[in-house]
């Protein structure tokens, strides 16, 4: 709490994450909200994404998905994986944006390519499916299967479903 009371930004993220789970302290979102939004101005990167999943879930403030991808833009920017995931979701799925897949397939692989393994599942999945791509059943099992070798389960059973019906 000193390093906070001092400005360290780092100290603001962390007690604002702590504050967000509960860890060490009684959980209050809007003590987290306050910490993480100082250390998001700030230009720290995992406090600019959570800051915009506050926002994204309305989490101590009123949900406001253009906000939520002002953040993630930003942290995406500096290359934050999670971010970069998020985007593609929100892009995926069309919320606050128009349904975009080329757009989507591009935050998944930056994140991936960082081995954030929800990415490596979510563009398994596309390839799969030819979801706004052509199937491509191959590709689609090397990306489960970098993120089964991280233990991701989703991407352990989807190898599965590969190898049991021989994709």
């Amino acid at each position: 709490r000193r390093a906070v009371q001092r400005g360290n930004i780092e100290a603001q993220k962390n007690l604002g994450m702590c504050y967000l789970k509960g860890l060490g302290v009684v959980q209050n979102d809007s003590q987290a909200f306050t910490l993480l939004h100082s250390a998001a101005q700030a230009g720290n990167s995992e406090a600019q994404t959570q800051l915009g999943q506050c926002f994204h879930r309305g989490l101590a403030v009123e949900r406001n998905i253009q906000e939520a991808m002002k953040w993630l833009q930003l942290a995406a920017g500096q290359a934050e994986s999670t971010a970069q995931y998020w985007l593609g979701v929100l892009h995926r799925d069309g919320e606050g944006t128009a349904i975009d897949l080329p757009e989507a397939i591009r935050w998944f692989t930056e994140a991936a390519k960082q081995d954030h393994t929800d990415a490596q599942v979510a563009l398994g999945q596309i390839h799969m499916e030819g979801n706004g791509v052509p199937i491509d059943r191959p590709l689609a099992f090397q990306w489960f299967l970098q993120a089964a070798k991280q233990g991701h389960p989703v991407a352990q059973q989807q190898l599965a479903e590969c190898y049991a019906k021989g994709s």
